[in-house]
Order: C-alpha cells, then sequence, then structure tokens
C-alpha cells in the first residue's frame, strides 16, 4: 500500500468524524452523549492507528512541535497529572455516561489536532475539511429550524429553545457560532459554486444560533462582530466602508439576505422571533440563571481555595458543589457536575496550572494568526475573522462549559492555524515501509481500545436503557439488564445504580407484585448501592441514594439504621446541603425518632428560609404535642412571610385544631384585612371557628 493511500483513508475518517454530532440513539443511555462521544472515539482511533503506521514508514509524517502544539501537549499533560493526584482518578480519566468528558475523551481531541496538523498539508485538504464540516453543521442546524417550526417527527418538537441533534441548547448554539464562521472562512477564500451553500449555511446557522436563545453564545456573536468591525476600522476607514458595501462583500450581502429573510419570517411568527430578543433583554443581577451563576461561582471559588495548584481532577466538581454549596441555590439547583463557568470549571479541575495552560493556548493560536496576518496583507481578514471566533467562543464559555460538539470544533481550528504558518513541503510518495512486529502489536492495542473503551461502555448504555424502558412489573427482566449494564460499565456504574433506585420507588406503586419479586430487586439495588458508597466514600450523592433506597425498602430496619449511619458520615461532605438535612429528617421518621426528625427538617427551614418546610415543622410540632413549638413557629410565619389566603386559613386551621381558637380567629382577620374580596369566606369561617366545626 502506498503512503498517499493511508493518508486519504486518514483525511476520509477525519472528516467523517465531523458528522458525529448528528448521532442521536435513543436505544442508548444518555442518547445525545454516548453514542456520537464512543463513534468519534473509534474513528480518532482508527486514524491514530494509520497514523502511527505511517509515521513509522515515514517520519517525515510526524508532528513538529510548534509553539501551539507545545501549549495543547501542556494542557493535556497539566490536566492528567491533576487527575493523577485529584479526589478521584477514575472518574477524572473516564468521566460519566452524561457527560464523558474525562482525560481519555479529551486525549482523542487532541490526537484529532496532532493528526490532522500532519496530514492535511495543503490548502485543497483544509477546504474540503471546511466543507464536511459545514455540511453536518448545515443539517444540525435545519434539524434545529425543524424543532422551531414544530415538525413532530422531530424530537423535541416545538421548543422554545432549539437544541437539534446536539440535546443541550448551550452547546448547539456554540457548535451553531463554529459552523457560522466556517461559512464566513469559506466564503472569502474559496471562490468556487459552492458559494451558496456557504451562504445559505451562514445564513442557518446565525439563524439556529439565535433561536437557541443562548445569551452567552449570541452576545459574543456580536461581539465579536463589532471586534472583526472594528480591526477594519482601525485599519483603513476606506476598506471598512468597501467591506460594508453589499455589491463588493458577498459575507456582508449574504448577512443581510438572512436579515430579510429573518423580518419575512418573523412578520408570520412574530412571537417566535422576538422570544431569544426577550432572553436577552431580561438579564439582570435578579434573574434566576444570572443569580445561579453568580452563586455557584462563589461555590467554586471556595473549592479553589482547597486545592488552588492542580485543582480537584477533572470531573470532581460535584464534590465542591456539595462540600461548598450556598443554600441560597434551594431548590433551582441542587446538583452540578460542572461550573458552568469554564474559568472555574478550569480551575476547579487543574487549578492555576491547569488554567495558564488553558490560556496559554489562546495566546498561541492568536500569535500564530499575528504571525499568518503579517506574512501578507491579504491575510488580513482570515486572522481576524480566527480571533474574532476565538473571543466569542471564549466569552460564551464563560457561561458554560465544553462538550463534545465544541471540542471538535475547537481542536480542529487549532491544527488549522498551524497549517496557516507552517512551511508548505512536499512529501514524496513511495509505498509504505511497516515492520510486522510493529503492525501486529499496533493492531492488538487497537482492538483493545475499541472493545475495552468503547464497545463495552455502549453495550453497558444499551443494558441499562433496555432495564428503564421495561414496566416496573417486569422488574426481573430489568434486573437482568441492570446486571449485564454494570457487568460491561466502563464508566457510568454509579449512574445506573443510582437509576435501579429510582425503578425501585416505581417498583413499590406496583399492586400485587410478588414480595420475593420486589425483594430480588430490593436486595440486589442495596447491594449494588454499597459497592458505590465503598469506590466513591467522599460522594454525598451516593449516601444520598442509598438513604433513599431505605426510604424505598422502609420494612428493611437494618438498611434504615445504615443509612442513618452514612448520613451522619455525610455532614463532612455535604454541611449546608438541605437535602441531607430532609433526607435525615425522613430517615429519622422511619426509624421512630421524632425528635431528631424535627432537628433536621428545622435545619433544612433554616437553611433554605423554606416556607413550606416552616409549616411543616409547625405541623409535625403539633402532631407530637409540642404545642409552643408549634406556636412559636406559626407566629413567626405570620410575622415575617407574605402569605397567600390559603396560607393564612392553613394556619388559622392549625390554631383551631390546637384549641386556640383567639389565634385562629385574628389570623382569619388579617385575610379580610389583605384581601377584602374573601371577606365572606373569611366571615363565614371565623363562625364556623366560634361554633367549633374547626377540630
Amino acid at each position: 500500500m502506498k503512503e498517499s493511500t493511508i493518508v486519504n483513508i486518514i483525511k476520509w475518517i477525519i472528516a467523517t468524524s465531523f458528522f458525529t454530532p448528528l448521532i442521536v440513539l435513543d436505544q442508548f443511555y444518555f442518547p445525545f452523549i454516548v453514542p456520537k462521544t464512543l463513534v468519534f472515539q473509534v474513528l480518532i482511533e482508527v486514524a491514530l492507528f494509520l497514523y502511527i503506521i505511517l509515521a513509522i514508514s515515514n517520519k517525515s509524517y510526524l508532528p513538529k512541535f510548534d509553539v501551539l502544539t507545545k501549549s495543547v501537549l501542556v494542557f493535556l499533560g497539566v490536566f492528567t497529572i491533576a487527575a493523577i493526584f485529584g479526589e478521584n482518578i477514575f472518574r477524572s480519566f473516564f468521566g460519566t455516561f452524561e457527560r464523558m468528558l474525562g482525560i481519555f475523551n479529551l486525549a482523542h481531541f487532541v490526537a484529532l489536532f496532532l493528526i490532522a496538523k500532519s496530514i492535511f498539508l495543503k490548502k485543497r485538504d483544509w477546504i474540503f475539511l471546511f466543507r464536511s464540516f459545514l455540511a453536518a453543521g448545515f443539517i444540525v442546524g435545519l434539524y434545529g429550524l425543524g424543532q422551531k417550526i414544530g415538525f413532530s417527527f422531530l424530537y423535541n418538537s416545538g421548543t422554545n429553545r432549539i437544541d437539534a441533534t446536539i440535546g443541550n441548547a448551550a452547546f448547539f448554539s456554540a457548535y451553531m457560532m463554529f459552523n457560522a464562521f466556517f461559512a464566513m472562512f469559506l466564503l472569502f477564500s474559496d471562490k468556487n459554486k459552492f458559494k451558496y451553500f456557504y451562504g445559505v449555511s451562514l445564513f442557518v446557522s446565525l439563524l439556529a444560533l439565535y433561536l437557541s436563545s443562548t445569551r452567552g453564545a449570541i452576545l459574543g456573536v456580536l461581539a465579536s462582530f463589532l471586534f472583526l468591525g472594528g480591526a477594519f476600522f482601525f485599519k483603513n476607514k476606506s476598506n471598512l466602508k468597501e467591506w460594508l458595501n453589499p455589491a463588493k462583500n458577498k459575507i456582508f450581502n449574504w448577512i443581510l439576505k438572512g436579515l430579510f429573510l429573518v423580518l419575512i419570517l418573523a412578520l408570520f411568527n412574530a412571537n417566535a422571533f422576538l422570544e431569544p430578543i426577550k432572553r436577552l433583554t431580561s438579564i439582570s443581577l435578579t434573574d434566576s440563571t444570572t443569580k445561579t451563576r453568580i452563586l455557584s461561582a462563589g461555590v467554586s471559588w471556595e473549592g479553589v481555595k482547597e486545592h488552588p495548584v492542580l485543582g480537584w481532577g477533572m470531573e470532581n466538581y460535584n464534590l465542591i458543589f456539595d462540600k461548598y454549596y450556598d443554600p441560597r441555590l434551594y431548590p433551582a439547583e441542587s446538583w452540578f457536575d460542572h461550573a458552568h463557568n469554564i474559568i472555574f470549571d478550569t480551575l476547579s479541575s487543574a487549578g492555576f496550572v491547569g488554567l495558564l495552560s488553558y490560556l496559554a493556548i489562546f495566546a498561541a493560536a492568536i500569535y500564530l494568526l499575528l504571525q499568518y496576518r503579517r506574512k501578507n496583507e491579504d491575510n488580513f481578514f482570515v486572522s481576524y475573522l480566527f480571533m474574532a471566533l476565538l473571543f466569542a467562543y471564549f466569552f460564551q464559555n464563560i457561561f458554560v462549559f465544553d462538550s463534545l460538539v465544541t471540542y471538535l470544533s475547537f481542536f480542529f481550528l487549532l491544527a488549522f492555524f498551524v497549517f496557516l504558518t507552517s512551511e508548505k513541503e512536499e512529501i514524496a510518495d513511495k509505498k509504505a515501509n511497516i515492520p510486522i512486529q510493529p503492525a501486529v502489536l499496533l493492531i492488538v492495542i487497537l482492538g483493545f481500545l475499541i472493545y475495552g473503551f468503547n464497545v463495552k461502555p455502549a453495550q453497558s448504555s444499551y443494558f441499562g436503557i433496555q432495564a428503564l424502558q421495561l414496566h416496573p412489573s417486569r422488574s426481573d427482566e430489568a434486573l437482568g439488564y441492570f446486571e449485564k449494564s454494570l457487568e460491561t460499565a466502563l464508566m457510568g456504574k454509579p449512574e445506573m445504580r443510582s437509576r435501579m433506585v429510582e425503578y425501585a420507588q416505581k417498583i413499590t406503586k406496583i399492586k400485587n407484585m410478588p414480595e420475593e419479586q420486589k425483594r430480588r430487586f430490593f436486595d440486589k439495588t442495596e447491594e449494588e448501592l454499597r459497592k458505590t458508597a465503598k469506590e466513591e466514600p467522599d460522594n454525598f450523592r451516593y449516601y444520598l441514594f442509598l438513604s433513599s433506597m431505605a426510604a424505598v425498602d422502609r420494612e428493611n430496619r437494618d438498611l434504615l439504621l445504615e443509612a442513618d449511619k452514612v448520613l451522619e458520615k455525610s455532614l463532612e461532605f455535604a454541611p449546608q446541603k438541605p437535602t441531607l438535612y430532609l433526607q435525615r429528617y425522613r430517615i429519622k421518621a422511619l426509624l421512630g425518632e421524632n425528635e431528631e426528625a424535627l432537628r433536621n427538617l428545622k435545619k433544612a427551614a433554616e437553611l433554605t428560609g423554606s416556607l413550606k418546610f416552616e409549616m411543616t415543622l409547625a405541623f409535625n410540632y403539633a402532631k407530637l404535642g409540642q404545642k409552643q413549638k408549634s406556636i412559636d413557629v406559626y407566629n413567626n410565619i405570620l410575622n415575617t412571610r407574605k402569605l397567600s389566603t390559603k396560607q393564612y386559613i392553613d394556619v388559622a386551621v392549625a390554631f383551631a385544631k390546637m384549641g386556640e381558637e383567639e389565634r385562629a380567629i385574628k389570623t382569619t382577620k388579617k385575610i379580610i384585612e389583605l384581601f377584602p374580596k374573601e371577606r365572606a369566606r373569611a366571615t363565614q369561617f371565623i363562625k364556623d371557628i366560634k361554633e367549633g366545626k374547626i377540630k
């Protein structure tokens, strides 16, 4: 086989990998994440195998260690070291089904970068790659627009925030952002019959991004356009005027056409097209999303202070979130597995060393773009276009974190930057000379990688969803699938065990199910939860799942006592987490330890300031005969809370049932004072109290 044949195969594999964002298979657990990630990894592993074979045959294909390549490798190295010395090395390396963003996954994007920059050596090669990327993005964008229009055969049809085959509006918008800039690049650089495809792709990408209603991405793109316009203005005012001339600038021409079409579409469905603008204008410090992000930033900073140098390791942010949880986040956000801010996400994963390595990639990329700009006056637009893209990407990541589609876009782009500034050299084609021993060894390693790290996780994900789709009355079949899922799992065992708890909760609602059938599922679930608690002893969430199972299997007193014990231990890992105290309240109540139960409920009420919890606390005090404590809580509610009519009546009823008729009447009169329209109803209620009808 000639080396050029191997090169061409690699090129097609890389181009094919760009279509993985299209993959959605509901036969798998996390259908938007697991299938596309595993297929991408297999493609890159095959490409890497062929690339190593090629490099063995011809050392000219070995990667050159330019400044950007060094930065990328240092970044991966720092994160790997941080994972080794982090809180949970296994989770850091292999991630979870929900995210699949461990070191192992990250290494595939670095491999993509190294292969692409070493194999794609001509401009036409890169045009081919950009077209491939854009073709996939165009289909994804059309899918998203189809969702907005309301095509019933599409997932999430008629949604307010489109997410297409990505499954997350924020990640989708970031992906569309890259597609829009790539379309602009091709419109400028590739002057041929594809120009209409590029123009339509630009329009679809920007429209889809807008309709995703993702504020960070929209603002990032708008700011990047201002940056690009400013660059032209400061370079030469006359050039800016020329650039804004639709007759001379096809990029600007297509943007104007797109805006005109959007205005026409808006006339038919104004609400749909104005919704993103409403969301943009709703940004404020009192906005729930904004408040959540600010509070979670404080939580993140506390975690960073504990491990400032190398962080906690990738995919361990949940430990920070639990340990330093701010109760003001409750109930809006009880579980965060990422910081939703790339700065804090990087700091929590790899500390300040990791953050510096991450920022160094951007610095190196901008350095190469400026270097490219200095080569030729005609390179001005391309260099500043991609600087604007880097700015938009970084800006939107301040409000989210990376995913497969953003890493795919980013590392592909980095490889292109290397091409722009590298010396163009032809590598003579010859027959590949590959020693048999290294080839056999590489084939064995490839087989091990594909089966052990991709096929088995795929099986685990598949078996898991098969179990979850079965009706609870078929719990024995479901149990078989759960067991197969756990047997084949690489990552995701804790996730699958937690889903077993949810399934067990459904089983309790099935009437006339044989007790031995329930017992089989309950016993296996409890056994698996104990394994998770042992494997991740610092993870509060898995103690919570064990205690949730105890609440399901409430007749099992030994399990209740065990749950009580692990929740006591959890105070060390989640001292400010309301869910911990609520769960302790339930378990203590099931154990008959009423005083302890109410002590935990009171703590949850104090942490959250929840009226619901306070009302429940007062009710339970009365139920236990602790009348004065109940009255004190109700009085505090009346003095500090703004109540609805129903809530005033609930308090009045509670007072009446405790024999406190005067308090009940006084509370009811408050209704007449605050809600005049309810006078007749309140007056009748007072009459009922006086006649002793409320007991």
